[in-house]
């Protein structure tokens, strides 16, 4: 058996100041390198929001121009699709309120039932009226205008020159048609 004849302590030393000054000066450059780039990404990120700003208020401004000049655009449609029909209606020697009214409302009861607006029904009795047929039919020529575009898809305007045709005694349009 083997005998401890002593305890032998080692104490290794090292100059490391100079490691220690390295390691300090890449703590502060760490440091000064984040607080720099958490500045840079607040900014940027101020930046970025600033630019989104600016195009959600370009985007409201130009939605809110193309609302506008919609809702101004189906005001005169419908405003002119009145005075087409009170004209024909003048023309004929057959206006009064009350007719124009009942031709009106006719046109909003049918827009609600159909795919059509109001204002292509109240041109189409217009342009009805204008060839030829008379007030107290243009009810049902308009009725079967939009039964004539259903059958066979004309397209409405067209349904209403066929029918206001075949009002006044011209069926040979119709005839291409099969009808």
């Amino acid at each position: 058996m083997a005998s401890v004849l002593g305890e032998v302590y080692v104490k290794i030393g090292a100059r490391d100041t100079a490691l220690k000054q390295a390691l300090a000066k890449a703590k502060t450059d760490t440091s000064e390198a984040t607080k720099r780039m958490a500045t840079q990404a607040t900014n940027t990120m101020t930046e970025h929001m600033r630019m989104w700003g600016l195009a959600v208020g370009a985007g409201m401004t130009y939605a809110i121009g193309r609302f506008i000049k919609g809702s101004i655009g189906a005001y005169m449609e419908a405003e002119k699709s009145s005075a087409e029909l009170a004209a024909a209606l003048r023309n004929a020697g057959e206006y009064t309120e009350e007719a124009m009214k009942k031709l009106e409302d006719y046109a909003v009861e049918l827009q609600k039932i159909t795919i059509y607006d109001d204002e292509a029904i109240r041109a189409g009795m217009a342009y009805a009226r204008n060839i030829g047929v008379n007030r107290d039919q243009l009810m049902a020529a308009t009725k079967a205008a939009i039964g004539l575009d259903a059958a066979f898809h004309t397209g409405l305007e067209r349904a209403f020159k066929l029918v206001g045709l075949a009002a006044t005694g011209n069926t040979m349009m119709l005839k291409r048609y099969g009808i």
